[in-house]
């Protein structure tokens, strides 16, 4: 089973980082209009330490042994190639031993995904997207996508449960 893989926020603890290093951010509110901190703010404060942000995230526990057991993943992921995102990408990959693992820098991931049987991600218009071109998707479990349902998104909140929802979609 071919699986196609996000990267931050899916694989990487992205906002709980976010979330440490600036107290006023809340995930729960990422693009609402009841944000604690203005959508504009944040994605300035990122652009400006993405670079740094990206070597400091670490991998949501036992994420890295699964995608080891999986026998054809890829890293599809929303992460932009400018201002050294994508070397950054790659040296964070190397670093967890996941160098191994194909990687496609993209923002249609529908097209993107094309071959792929099944997704993994945590980005609710990407789940959508993804769920309404009939591909199945794992969700990992977010505060910012909790209004996310379609018959083709099935949630995960650990990456344990991950080997276990594939073999089902499989046997589908």
């Amino acid at each position: 089973m071919r699986v196609g893989i996000d990267i931050d926020g899916t694989v990487t603890q992205t906002f709980e980082l976010w979330e440490e290093l600036v107290p006023a951010f809340d995930r729960k509110y990422l693009n609402s209009e009841s944000a604690t901190v203005a959508p504009e703010m944040v994605r300035e404060w990122y652009a400006a330490h993405q670079k740094v942000l990206r070597r400091l995230y670490q991998p949501y526990p036992g994420t890295i042994a699964i995608l080891h057991l999986l026998d054809n993943p890829r890293f599809i992921t929303g992460r932009n190639t400018q201002h050294e995102v994508c070397p950054a990408t790659v040296l964070w990959l190397h670093r967890h031993g996941l160098s191994h693992i194909s990687l496609t820098h993209t923002t249609d991931k529908v097209f993107a995904g094309r071959d792929v049987d099944v997704f993994i991600e945590d980005n609710p218009d990407h789940a959508q997207a993804l769920a309404h071109a009939g591909k199945p998707v794992l969700l990992k479990d977010q505060p910012y996508n909790q209004d996310v349902e379609h018959e083709n998104i099935i949630r995960f909140t650990h990456w344990l449960e991950v080997p276990r929802l594939l073999k089902k979609l499989q046997k589908q």
